[in-house]
């Protein structure tokens, strides 16, 4: 199943995005200090009894645990605010994500109520990890948000190779309809269209293909007839047996 993280608004509970073995970047942006000072004395509170059930595993312990939340729910006026800091360090540093982050943002809010809130389970992912560096790493992402240093979120790879898992997360209801990149990108396996790596399908300015013949020619160098997987089965059965000789006669 592997550690899975889920993004949901209103009340009763729907989940719009998830994750799996990734932490989703763009989920950040609703994030602020104040956020964050409201959940770090229960993720802190549950630190300590993962340490205390590490040396003393007893069921009221475990229990114990279980009553603290530790979801992050964020306010919808105070997502938005929120939401400014990310949008402005994504144009800089990551331009190529700013619409797509535009319009994740966007589709999240306009599912949530005036008085909704947005809210976010990230506990298995910070078992990737540590639970009590967990509150104190997102605080590093925001400050270096804050102070323009454009390897903030470099550890997350919010422009990894599938935008899915590493940008906006899996879309579990109709982001696809809201918007036409992430639907270009869910056809696209996860990746921008554009934004290939070199050697795919480059033009120059009249529309003529840039790729060399290296990149697009089959490479017949690496290529083996069948008579030439005989004769390299024969070689090795003769070092094979070699081999044998050396050591047992």
């Amino acid at each position: 199943m592997g550690n899975r993280t889920y993004l949901w608004v209103s009340d009763p509970r729907e989940d719009l995005f998830d994750t799996n073995n990734s932490l989703a970047g763009f989920w950040l942006g609703f994030l602020g200090t104040k956020t964050l000072d409201r959940v770090a004395p229960a993720w802190e509170a549950y630190a300590d009894f993962e340490d205390a059930y590490e040396k003393d595993p007893t069921d009221e312990l475990r229990e114990a645990s279980e009553t603290l939340d530790l979801t992050f729910v964020v306010p919808r006026a105070e997502a938005l605010e929120n939401t400014k800091l990310f949008a402005a360090h994504i144009a800089a540093y990551y331009p190529t994500l700013s619409e797509l982050y535009s319009q994740f943002k966007d589709y999240v809010f306009s599912q949530v109520d005036d008085d909704g809130s947005v809210s976010m389970d990230l506990y298995e992912y910070a078992q990737f990890d540590s639970t009590r560096q967990f509150i104190p790493t997102l605080r590093r992402y925001l400050s270096g948000m804050e102070s323009g240093d454009s390897e903030a979120l470099s550890d997350l790879a919010v422009d990894g190779d599938d935008l899915r898992a590493y940008a906006t997360g899996w879309d579990l209801e109709d982001f696809a309809q809201f918007s036409p990149i992430y639907a270009e990108i869910d056809e696209n396996d996860g990746v921008l269209p554009g934004t290939e790596p070199e050697g795919t399908d480059d033009t120059d300015d009249t529309g003529t293909s840039t790729q060399s013949e290296e990149s697009t020619e089959p490479r017949a160098d690496l290529k083996l007839t069948r008579k030439d997987i005989v004769a390299l089965i024969i070689v090795l059965i003769g070092i094979a047996a070699m081999v044998f000789r050396y050591f047992f006669f």
